[in-house]
């Protein structure tokens, strides 16, 4: 599974919200899959170094369980990968 989507940089955490919300919903990740939003700042982002793309896992704790990064020489980051770490987490086949 690819996709990607780009859009103007949102100027404002309501309009980042309204991007991730789309995104949520043309992938269909919601209620089983949470989505969380950066600040402004793009701490987590930073912190993660989710740039140019990343999926992550967090438990309820707020530990990090898994990171899914690109290659260096790529820009997305292979969903297969992260899609097999959630399915073993819940007990379904890889």
């Amino acid at each position: 599974m690819k996709w990607a989507v780009e859009w103007p940089e949102p100027r404002s955490l309501e309009a980042r919200i309204a991007c991730a919300r789309r995104c949520d919903e043309d992938l269909g990740w919601s209620p089983a899959v949470p989505v969380f939003v950066d600040s402004m700042d793009d701490g987590c982002c930073r912190l993660l170094g989710a740039w140019p793309a990343g999926g992550y896992v967090l438990a309820p704790d707020g530990r990090l369980l898994f990171v899914c990064a690109p290659p260096r020489s790529d820009v997305f980051f292979e969903p297969e990968e992260l899609f097999d770490y959630l399915r073993g987490l819940s007990g379904l086949p890889a």
